[in-house]
């Protein structure tokens, strides 16, 4: 009897797990077709393993909720979930799941252009590889390497990383992770101007990734081996068609905009080398709205100067001039190893026309030495040119001068959501820089030594390990990493991610409550909602802007804070019993902080207004719409 309740218990107990392990493998499944709903699904995982006391699950959970926004291009939100997940990793001593934090911070660190910390947490990655004896981590760590020496133009060390991989992915015969390196091998003899030897590792990539079944993979080779056949000195229209008609079969049944961009860019280079020059406007306007939806200015670039020559091979010379206008504003924008190449091609363009202009002069003066009467008929003809020239001119003057117009005002309007944008975030950027630089530099490096020193540990036996001053070692390490995990946090308030916007801001009250005497009274909905991430930090700092004037300023007794919600819209009220002041005298209490306060809400569409007078405190009425996301046992009631 007992062994039967004991069975029934040990069901009843793994039960819950099994229902999460499903839950985790819904919300993977879902990541191609509906990366939203994966996330949300993700979030429940996390919240549950948390309540199972489940720490290695809820920090996968964390990680993949970091994969997913790096896919939506939320880079910043990303590394606030990695970072969370990697420390719950550390604590763990998850070696597996180091790699793969360390391997993702170093993807963002990479696409955005920070070359020299994506190597550095690849090393890291591949430090933890290596001592796992996981071959297929290493193989991927150091393709991801290779990409970074690329970026950075280190083309040989790329190339001799890259090499380091294929070995190791040769023998364990995976052809995904074949693909990936064979597409980075192409690249690179790409850059190295060896197109042979590009097409030769594309054509292997394309096949890895058929392979491998990864498709959007197998699109992106056979879309790159079309443009490294597009570099040969005889270029195989035929054979260019076959690849990219192949490609875009696969980018028919499934979402890849990136990927899509590629192959309507290499069709347009395609028609303009078959001169179907119709065609190639009709793609090259796909691909710049495309474009639209991610800042790929290299591709830009390259859009324009192609119709660029596509008009002025059609003698339509407004348009020719409008694109090539719109490249060369991008010169000072271009980020990328072929920008000198670009401004070479414009250079060479301008001598160009100033050659045409000195062979136009040149026929003058031989026509007018053919005697008197082609003279006064050249002089005529002069004339009449010149009328023209000078009439044409003034137009393109007209117009580049509306054109100047038009860029000087959006300039203008650029300047200032850029003024706003770092008014706004000009302290939550430094916050995040302090905390990242800590926990990148310094507790990386103390992880990593933890991790060493706990291995000698587990290493020695018996009396061995009180003959060193490894424990006590161990111990001020773990110190030092606690320490360096608790100013990151205070920095980049991890609360947010745990227990939400309104259970923080309660934390928060509590802790102002106890240092500082005063009696606050807060208030907030019982009912659980999911806030926005990217505007739940705002709105925490606004309340600690509110708490900091209230500290400084108010010499208040009480303090009132109500958190309401109407609908989609946050309301914020919030009323202290102090001194107050004069709001005509507002412009000199710079201290104060209401331009941040102002900046934060009307960059959140929101609204505020702040009332008082000397000696009736102060009140603040915030209302922030489109931020409260309902979850769905609220939407349920």
């Amino acid at each position: 009897m007992n062994s039967l309740i004991l069975v029934l218990g040990l069901m009843l107990a793994s039960q819950p797990e099994t229902e999460l392990s499903g839950l985790f493998e819904q919300a993977q499944a879902m990541v191609p077709s509906d990366i939203d709903a994966s996330t949300k699904l993700f979030r429940e995982v996390y919240r549950r393993s948390i309540e199972l006391d489940s720490l290695q699950r809820a920090g996968l959970a964390l990680y993949n909720i970091g994969s997913n926004l790096v896919s939506a291009g939320d880079f910043d939100s990303a590394l606030v979930y990695i970072i969370e997940a990697e420390e719950m990793f550390q604590e763990l001593e998850y070696q597996r799941g180091l790699i793969q934090t360390n391997v993702l911070q170093g993807n963002i660190h990479n696409f955005l252009g920070n070359t020299q910390d994506a190597i550095l947490f690849y090393h890291y990655a591949l430090d933890y590889a290596t001592f796992c004896l996981d071959s297929f981590s290493q193989a991927r760590v150091l393709n991801n390497l290779g990409a970074a020496y690329n970026s950075a133009g280190r083309i040989q060390q790329a190339l001799k990383t890259l090499d380091q991989g294929l070995k190791i992915a040769t023998a364990i015969d995976n052809p995904v992770i074949l693909g990936d390196i064979n597409n980075n091998l192409a690249t690179n003899y790409e850059a190295l101007n060896e197109v042979d030897k590009a097409i030769y590792y594309g054509r292997k990539a394309a096949e890895y990734f058929r392979l491998g079944g990864d498709h959007e993979y197998e699109a992106l080779a056979l879309t790159n081996l079309a443009a490294y056949l597009l570099k040969e000195q005889e270029v195989d229209t035929d054979s260019v068609a076959y690849f990219l008609a192949k490609g875009k079969v696969i980018l028919d049944s499934i979402n890849s905009p990136s990927i899509l961009t590629n192959y309507y860019r290499q069709l347009t280079f395609l028609n303009i080398v078959r001169e179907a020059y119709p065609e190639a406007k009709l793609t090259a306007d796909t691909c710049l709205r495309l474009l639209d939806t991610f800042p790929y200015l290299h591709g830009r670039a390259q859009i324009y100067d192609k119709l660029y020559l596509i008009y002025k091979k059609e003698n339509n010379t407004s348009k020719a001039l409008e694109y090539l206008e719109k490249f060369f504003s991008l010169k000072d924008s271009l980020v990328y190893d072929e920008s000198n190449q670009q401004l070479q091609e414009l250079e060479a363009k301008y001598q160009l026309a100033k050659k045409d202009a000195l062979l136009a002069n040149q026929e003058l003066e031989i026509s007018r030495k053919t005697g008197q009467r082609n003279l006064y008929l050249g002089i005529t003809l002069a004339l009449v040119a010149l009328g023209l020239f000078l009439y044409h001119r003034n137009k393109q003057k007209e117009n580049q001068v509306a054109l100047q117009r038009e860029q000087i005002e959006n300039l203008k309007k650029q300047q200032q959501i850029v003024a706003l944008d770092h008014l706004l975030q000009g302290q939550e950027e430094e916050r995040k820089r302090i905390a990242q630089d800590l926990h990148d530099g310094l507790g990386g490096l103390l992880s990593t030594v933890q991790v060493q020193v706990n291995n000698a540990l587990r290493s020695l036996k018996g009396d061995a390990r009180e003959d060193i001053a490894l424990p006590q070692s161990a111990s001020l390490i773990s110190e030092a990493c606690q320490e360096v995990r608790r100013i990151a946090h205070d920095m980049m308030p991890g609360a947010l991610i745990k227990i939400g916007l309104f259970a923080a801001v309660s934390d928060l009250m509590d802790t102002y409550a106890f240092s500082s005497g005063i009696d606050i009274h807060f208030d907030a909905p019982d009912d659980e909602y999911q806030i926005v991430d990217k505007k739940a930090i705002s709105i925490y700092r606004i309340i600690q802007e509110i708490m900091n004037n209230l500290l400084k300023y108010s010499k208040a007794n009480n303090f009132y804070l109500d958190l309401e919600i109407e609908k989609d819209t946050l309301r914020i009220i919030a009323q202290d019993d102090g001194v107050g002041f004069d709001m005509s005298d507002i412009s000199s209490r710079s201290g104060l902080g209401l331009e941040g306060i102002r900046g934060r809400v009307e960059h959140m569409h929101g609204s505020y207004n702040i009332s008082t007078k000397p000696g009736s405190g102060v009140r603040y009425e915030l209302s922030i719409p489109g931020v409260i996301e309902l979850n769905e046992s609220t939407n349920a009631v």
